[in-house]
């Protein structure tokens, strides 16, 4: 935080276990902010349904943010194999 007060907060995600760069996604850094809002989409490509089972999401939030933060992730998990079917 500068002597403003003011942050550049990013968030990190790691997929555990795995040490490799497709198990890391960041989002974007946000300049001079303390209420940080992202709006991006992090995918992870290539996920089995066994990796589903034994995997954890890590997530990290970098630079100090105000005690009020609040943290909201969503995750949308597809079957890019799957047909839709009508």
């Amino acid at each position: 935080m500068d002597s403003n007060g003011l942050a550049d907060p990013y968030v990190k995600l790691h997929l555990l276990p795995g040490a490799s760069k497709s198990n890391k996604l960041r989002t974007k850094t946000l300049r001079n902010t303390r209420n940080p809002t992202w709006n991006e989409t992090l995918v992870y490509h290539g996920l089995t349904d066994d990796d589903m089972q034994r995997k954890t999401l890590r997530f990290q939030s970098h630079t100090l943010l105000s005690s009020t933060a609040a943290v909201v992730i969503s995750f949308l998990i597809c079957d890019p194999g799957a047909q839709n079917q009508s």
